[in-house]
């Protein structure tokens, strides 16, 4: 659908309770208006002046955000070559990893919550950084022994410094297997500092502001499920050890990528007559409304789009993905698929005596939305959960119609009703009607 603009102070106004007709609205006499709906051309009814009274406008956007922090661990989390790390580990069956914003809702649903504290790095050197592994005692009753403090205390008192070296050193035997499996990862002398029930008072000191991954494996037959949390210089640690696994040698070279927001055909004709101003609706995909955008929802339920990388009109990568803020995340494994036309198909074409009307011809008009290019093996690491934040908000993105492969027009998100539209920027057929 398009609503062309009044070119006053209020562009346009739509019945937010009305259903938008898929078609073109254009600027009619008295309360009128015309809509096209595919070749045939039928007239609205018109609507009624308390209607009109009662339209809304065009409304700002603001979609769910997914914090910086967040995004820059998912990076490392989600980096494929860490899961080819970790089949290295012997006696390693399965794992599942999640980012989190900290680990709180993981602690407090722990029976006995207890904190593992580790060094990564030469004691009190610049490139050292703590780890946190939160774990429920209940089902590691033998890391008990060296918790601090007991379980049943009723408050934390000071122990001698006999008794935290003893627990220090148990702690240290039976976390050895830890200590020598992230030393296999290549963290550099790794080694256990304590294991603390915290106080609920204290536990928002190492965890604040900071993201935590949460970690479930099958290792040795026996299940493990943790919460790690490290500082940020940590990530930049661990992804330089990811650096240093062996890749397939592939070229340096970037691939242009694309947020694909809509599909839907449009005749020659409706391109020919799309100004600046001019709003489309019912191009977007379903998920993308104004609803959507307005109302804050989780991250979970993020606006769905599809991610492409590759030259337009050629075979490209793609991956669904939920969109936020200024990032989207790679939901669903990635495939390479091309759109092939009904004629190099090998489908039969109809012949009548009806003379040809170009205008009527259907284009497939994609709306996308320019992201960020990557390298090709960037883009070999890339797994579902990856977080690739976008170089501008969606909501201030300028949008590309793209028909097959090129560039007809541009336009910008705006919101009408309870619909999500795109309004026309420029067309590139203003120098001449549509090829």
């Amino acid at each position: 659908m398009v609503i062309r603009s009044q070119r006053m102070a209020s562009p346009f106004s739509v019945d937010p309770n009305a259903d938008p007709p898929c078609g073109v609205a254009t600027r009619q006499p008295g309360n009128r208006s015309n809509a096209f709906d595919g070749p045939a051309n039928r007239s609205a009814p018109p609507q009624s002046t308390a209607r009109q009274n009662a339209a809304t406008g065009i409304a700002p956007l603001s979609p769910v955000r997914v914090e910086p922090a967040v995004a820059r661990a998912s990076r490392t989390v989600f980096d494929a070559r860490l899961e080819a790390l970790a089949a290295s580990v012997s006696g390693l069956a399965s794992w599942h990893v999640s980012v989190v914003d900290n680990a709180h809702v993981f602690i407090d649903r722990l029976v006995d919550a207890a904190v593992i504290e580790l060094s990564i790095g030469p004691s009190g050197g610049m490139g050292g950084f703590p780890l946190f592994i939160a774990i429920d005692l209940d089902a590691h009753p033998d890391l008990g022994i060296a918790a601090y403090p007991e379980r049943d205390a009723v408050c934390a008192h000071r122990e001698a410094s006999e008794s935290v070296a003893l627990r220090q050193a148990v702690s240290g035997i039976l976390l050895e297997p830890l200590v020598k499996c992230l030393d296999r990862f290549g963290l550099c002398s790794p080694s256990v500092v304590s294991i603390t029930r915290p106080r609920p008072v204290d536990r928002a000191g190492d965890w604040r502001d900071q993201p935590a991954v949460e970690l479930t494996l099958a290792l040795d037959e026996r299940r493990v499920a943790c919460a790690i949390s490290l500082p940020m210089r940590g990530y930049d640690i661990v992804d330089a050890l990811l650096r240093t696994q062996p890749t397939p040698r592939k070229p340096a070279m970037s691939i242009p990528g694309a947020l694909i927001i809509g599909a839907r055909p449009l005749a020659v004709d409706t391109l020919n007559v799309l100004e600046a101003g001019d709003v489309l609706l019912r191009g977007l995909f379903p998920h993308f409304n104004a609803t959507l955008l307005s109302t804050g929802t989780r991250a979970t339920e993020s606006l769905r789009a599809v991610a492409a990388w590759g030259a337009r009109g050629h075979v490209r990568l793609h991956a669904a993905v939920q969109v936020d803020v200024r990032s989207f995340v790679i939901s669903k494994e990635l495939s390479m698929s091309e759109e092939v036309d009904q004629a190099s198909a090998g489908l039969g074409v109809v012949t009548t005596d009806e003379p040809t009307r170009i205008g009527e011809l259907e284009l497939p008009v994609q709306f996308e939305i320019d992201t960020v290019s990557l390298p090709i093996d960037q883009l070999s690491a890339l797994e579902p959960g990856y977080v690739i934040e976008l170089p501008v908000a969606v909501t201030d993105a300028r949008l590309r119609l793209v028909v097959h492969g090129q560039t007809v027009g541009y336009g910008e998100l705006v919101a009408v009703g309870e619909h999500l539209g795109v309004r026309i920027i420029r067309m590139a057929h203003r120098h001449g009607t549509v090829q």
